[in-house]
């Protein structure tokens, strides 16, 4: 009797389990609400400044696929241009984050890495929250290429390099899945 009360929880409990479980987020399934909110919240910034820059950073940090990052290239462009005419590195940053990971999804991995390299040089020693961020992240871009063609020794390079950021800055994630 013990067994089949056993038995009947088990089978309930598999079978209640995948109604409850969220596939994804929110976030993934709204990007065209997500990235008309974006645009809106742009169009408030006409002047070519930092503070464009930022919301066209915002509107390029939505895409996650190469379709939806080839449909917002054109403002990562617009915010590179700026952020060059500027000098603000953290808007150039951003900019090169966004174009290495298009490479990166496009399946160019020697522009991928001209990039994120790109990023790493920008942000040089910064203490800057942001700048760490990206470079922490194009840090492990750079290792994830270097995994994904066998080349381990400068993947785990990367790795332990991106790491340095992960303690540092409150609020920084960053998740690197080894498998060795």
């Amino acid at each position: 009797m013990p067994r089949l009360k056993y038995s009947v929880f088990c089978c309930l409990l598999f079978f209640s389990l995948p109604r409850t479980l969220v596939a994804q987020e929110p976030f993934f399934n709204n990007y065209e609400q997500n990235r008309d909110k974006a645009i809106a919240e742009l169009k408030r910034y006409p002047n070519p400044d930092t503070a464009r820059v930022n919301a066209l950073a915002r509107v390029t940090s939505l895409a996650l696929f190469l379709k939806q990052r080839k449909e917002l290239y054109p403002y990562c462009q617009e915010g590179m241009a700026i952020s060059r005419r500027l000098g603000y590195a953290k808007g150039m940053a951003q900019c090169y984050m966004f174009v290495g990971l298009y490479n990166k999804s496009s399946l160019n991995s020697a522009a991928a890495h001209t990039y994120f390299d790109s990023v790493i040089i920008t942000a040089g020693n910064s203490s800057e929250k942001k700048l760490l961020e990206l470079k922490a992240q194009a840090n492990e871009m750079k290792g994830r290429l270097y995994y994904d063609h066998e080349n381990y020794y400068a993947a785990l390079s990367h790795f332990f390099e991106s790491m340095k950021y992960n303690g540092n800055i409150p609020g920084l994630n960053l998740s690197i899945h080894l498998y060795l």
